[in-house]
């Protein structure tokens, strides 16, 4: 159930990658070019694999307390 809302959560935030990198604040000075990529990082197949494998490994110790 988690793991597929998680997916369900990805797919609807890498259909908002263009809006997500528009709407930074211009304050932060980030250049289009550079919060582009690292979006584009945020929805890897290898980086999504590892925040999973990441929060589970979390989940686990926090419930073995």
């Amino acid at each position: 159930m988690i793991k597929s809302s998680y997916t369900v959560s990805l797919k609807r935030c890498s259909l908002l990658q263009k809006q997500i990198i528009t709407e930074l604040p211009k304050e932060w000075n980030v250049p289009e070019e550079v919060a582009a990529e690292k979006v584009h990082q945020l929805f890897d197949k290898s980086w999504i694999a590892g925040v999973w494998d990441n929060f589970m490994e979390c989940l686990i110790e926090n419930l073995r307390k």
